[in-house]
């Protein structure tokens, strides 16, 4: 009983958590937004619609949770009301959020300055939550599924297919709404609101089974004493995954190389789908990072770096998707001379720079902690070198967009994700062996006793 009321504090903390942090987010591509309209003289609020919706969707569940639902005597109960209200308020912030896009769609279609588009914010909010919810239910120790994990198989894949089911008669609902308005507004462009809603539902769906297969395994594990077999699934899915943009990324360079009119088609959606795929690389990459809280206990300095490596992932996100927007207002603005756009290269640079540093020092004492943790692979200045030579190189590949440095980088950061892998696997196999001999000599006590 204990238990299930922390779960459901904690997992009700990471939703209103997660909703607060959309917000800032949405906030964030909202004054971008009318800065790159006003920046065209081509401003109505149709083009917003879909951020107005999510604001004050976020605006409204925040201040019913934060202001309605206080009361004077702040006891179990109140807590248990409180967290209870936002694991189901995620539901209604996820319904209203389609419900934003499917009514701004058809507006967006039927303008052709919509250069920041729906479909990429959608994307980018799913990134951000998959990073944010897979660290939050991690560290809190407790499992998105939690609710059916001890069941079996069959009824655990059962239950995971309803959910999936009814996300899918969510998307059904409002892909219906957008084709009405649609036909209302502009009565073209169909297949691009089947196009989105079949992006965000796969996606969606994509995330959640991954998610529910990785939680399984775990859970099997631990019942099987096999630890490591869900840290080497994130892992081999990290490096599949950056492989996977790394070959669609080399072929976008060659493409740009030999770009004409019969490919330019071809190149737009692979630099696209590329984007896309690099957006999902982080939060596996900090998934797997995780899998170090499995035996460490709160309020340790493993914890604390791990924390804050995910806040500057999650910055550098953030911070990426508003200068894509930002570009944007730059190209479109014919007057700003060659040393703005030099002085936004370089800004840009800066930052790519500052991110990188800042995150391999991170990632370095994370390797450290988990070296004196075990003592086993003193390979950790290894990872640092190879990380920061990654950075640099990374800066001098974007301005000279060459494949070869390109090839470089993309092997270091693949050699840095198997670094990262065996370190951890040495960590998890050495506190299983810490825990059993503690085990033992507890039992040894007990039978002399």
């Amino acid at each position: 009983m204990f238990q299930d009321e922390r779960i459901n504090k904690e997992s009700g903390r990471i939703y209103r958590n997660c909703i607060l942090f959309s917000l800032v987010i949405i906030l964030m591509i909202c004054i971008v937004k009318f800065i790159y309209y006003a920046s065209i003289k081509e401003f109505q609020f149709p083009y917003i619609i879909a951020e107005v919706v999510l604001l004050l969707d976020s605006i409204a569940i925040l201040g019913i949770g934060e202001l309605h639902l206080v009361t004077k005597i702040k006891d179990e109960l109140f807590y248990y009301k409180r967290y209870k209200y936002y694991k189901k308020a995620i539901l209604v912030y996820l319904s209203i959020g389609l419900l934003g896009f499917a009514i701004a769609l058809p507006f967006e279609y039927n303008n052709h300055f919509m250069d920041i588009s729906s479909q990429s914010l959608l994307i980018h909010l799913e990134s951000f939550g998959f990073l944010f919810l897979v660290f939050s239910f991690k560290r809190a120790r407790i499992n998105f599924n939690y609710s059916f994990i001890e069941e079996n198989n069959t009824i655990y894949w059962k239950k995971v297919a309803w959910n999936i089911f009814k996300l899918f008669l969510l998307h059904i609902v409002f892909l219906v709404v957008s084709l009405i308005f649609n036909i209302v507004i502009v009565g073209h462009n169909y297949l691009n609101i089947f196009k989105f809603f079949a992006v965000s539902f796969l996606s969606l769906a994509f995330i959640y089974i991954l998610i529910s297969f990785v939680e399984r395994v775990s859970n099997d594990c631990i019942v099987n004493e096999k630890k490591n077999n869900a840290l080497l699934i994130v892992g081999g899915l990290t490096l599949f995954i950056y492989f996977v943009y790394f070959i669609s990324q080399l072929i976008v360079l060659f493409l740009q190389r030999n770009l004409n009119s019969s490919n330019m088609q071809f190149y737009r959606m692979l630099y696209g789908v590329a984007n896309h795929i690099h957006l999902f690389y982080m939060p596996c990459f900090v998934w797997l990072l995780t899998f170090a809280y499995c035996n460490q206990d709160k309020n340790k300095p493993l914890d604390r770096l791990i924390t804050l490596f995910v806040i500057l992932a999650l910055l550098q996100l953030v911070i990426a998707l508003c200068n894509n927007e930002v570009l944007l207002i730059i190209m479109y603005n014919y007057d700003l001379n060659r040393g703005t756009i030099k002085a936004f290269n370089a800004y840009s640079d800066i930052l790519s720079v500052g991110f990188g540093v800042a995150l391999g020092i991170c990632l370095s004492c994370i390797s450290y902690q988990i070296f004196l943790k075990t003592n086993k692979y003193n390979w950790w200045f290894v990872l640092s070198i190879l990380w920061f030579l990654n950075v640099i190189l990374k800066v001098v590949a974007h301005n000279y967009l060459t494949q070869f440095l390109f090839v470089i980088c993309s092997c270091l950061e693949m050699a840095v994700i198997i670094l990262v892998i065996v370190f951890l696997k040495s960590y998890i196999e050495n506190k299983n062996n810490q825990d059993e001999s503690s085990l033992e000599n507890k039992e040894d006590l007990a039978s002399l006793d």
